[in-house]
């Protein structure tokens, strides 16, 4: 810094020139001494947590991770459970360290019978962190893809992040996974009281005659080959079908610890429960029938909303600024998300940004597809434009928001 000022003084640099040269030196200094201080406060609320949970022995811990279906999968879980033994649940966006060590040092208590906590990551060791606090008996993956993939760069690391859930053996402890996903069911061959759930056949559980209509969706449940019972869900699509039987294979798997869910009460409240907002749920507004699908930021879900729109007879839009955060799979997926989309919807409307213009130019040759600045600009022009009744499906406006608070910061 010495050298820097004597370097001002020499050339007569003014003052403003001193503070812009300095900027980099003192966020890094202001960095360096946050460091310890954020690290002295996780500490301190991370072995709080600790002690709070060695003292509930008799607590029933339920940990749910995956790139996507993980909030809707421990929602349903706590609908199932929360009639008849108290329960807790990790809010929304705690899902994190910080986020667990909060809900545990402010709402748990010793009359908690079940604790059911999501867990997200952006980097490695964050879950096996959160495993190693929670020490969970009941350990449930719900898929790996293509998420937070600027930070992981590789499926493979994903897939590894999430399996830091299982590492950590713990006893009677059981284990509940997608056993569509074929990139788990291999990682997961040596592990022992496995229970797979999933559309295919040979899961544990398994779903079957799956029917998706306009606002419901129904499919019957199966025991490896021995039918169950049948479903009636206004939870729409087959994502949420692969999440009604991961909530099906917990409920079953907690009888062991005498928390037991008939299949009778199962079945009334999965028949009662309205979908969370902006995860596909449905509304009749006026002419038009919207599929809120906003929340959804992942091909995988993408593809599942586009599908149920497939069963509609009368016209369809979509609107979708497309997928983000995929690092340089970017291109890729966004181009594939064009092509799904290509012959479904009598008019697409994509928002301009950088991973809806890559769907804009795969489909520009269309007359029928539109590039709006905005989801407001292009939902109004649905509004203004269209009399008839119609069917819209809003796609995915999550990066909306993502890259108002990129702007925000500057990057």
């Amino acid at each position: 810094i010495l050298l820097l000022l004597t370097f001002l003084l020499t050339f007569n640099l003014s003052y403003l020139s001193l503070i812009y040269l300095l900027n980099p030196f003192i966020v890094m200094l202001v960095t360096l001494i946050n460091y310890p201080v954020e690290y002295l406060v996780k500490r301190y609320y991370t072995l709080a947590a600790k002690r709070k949970l060695r003292k509930l022995d008799s607590l029933v811990k339920v940990a749910i991770t995956g790139s996507f279906g993980k909030t809707s999968t421990k929602d349903i879980i706590y609908s199932l459970l929360e009639k008849k033994y108290i329960t807790l649940k990790t809010p929304a966006s705690y899902n994190t360290i910080m986020g667990l060590t909060k809900v545990i040092n402010s709402k748990l208590n010793t009359l908690t019978e079940v604790f059911v906590c999501e867990m997200g990551a952006t980097h490695n060791k964050e879950i096996e962190e959160m495993t190693k606090l929670i020490k969970p008996k009941f350990r449930l993956i719900t898929d790996v893809g293509f998420q937070h993939i600027s930070t992981f760069k590789t499926l493979e690391n994903v897939l590894n992040a999430k399996f830091e859930l299982l590492k950590t053996e713990y006893e009677g402890s059981t284990i509940i996974l997608n056993g569509d996903n074929q990139m788990i069911k291999d990682a997961s061959l040596n592990f022992k009281d496995v229970i797979y759930y999933g559309i295919n056949t040979n899961n544990t559980f398994n779903a079957r005659s799956i029917k998706i209509n306009i606002n419901n969706t129904s499919f019957d449940i199966y025991h490896f080959d021995k039918y169950v019972l049948s479903i009636k869900t206004k939870l729409l699509g087959l994502h949420n079908v692969k999440n009604i039987l991961a909530s099906y294979a917990l409920v079953k798997a907690l009888k062991k610890v005498n928390i037991k869910i008939s299949d009778k009460e199962f079945k009334e409240v999965i028949e009662s429960i309205e979908p969370t907002i902006h995860r596909l749920n449905y509304k009749l507004v006026n002419n038009i029938h919207i599929y809120d699908d906003s929340y959804n930021a992942n091909i995988v879900g993408f593809k599942n909303s586009v599908d149920v729109l497939k069963k509609i007879n009368f016209k369809k839009i979509i609107i979708t600024p497309g997928i983000v955060d995929t690092g340089k799979m970017t291109k890729k997926i966004n181009e594939e998300v064009a092509e799904y989309i290509e012959n479904v919807f009598e008019k697409i409307y994509i928002i301009d940004n950088e991973s809806g213009k890559y769907i804009y130019d795969k489909l520009k040759h269309l007359d029928y597809v539109h590039l709006f600045s905005s989801f407001k600009e292009a939902y109004q022009d649905v509004v203004n434009n269209h009399k008839e009744e119609i069917a819209l499906l809003i796609a995915n406006d999550l990066p909306d928001n993502y890259l108002v608070r990129r702007k925000k910061n500057g990057k």
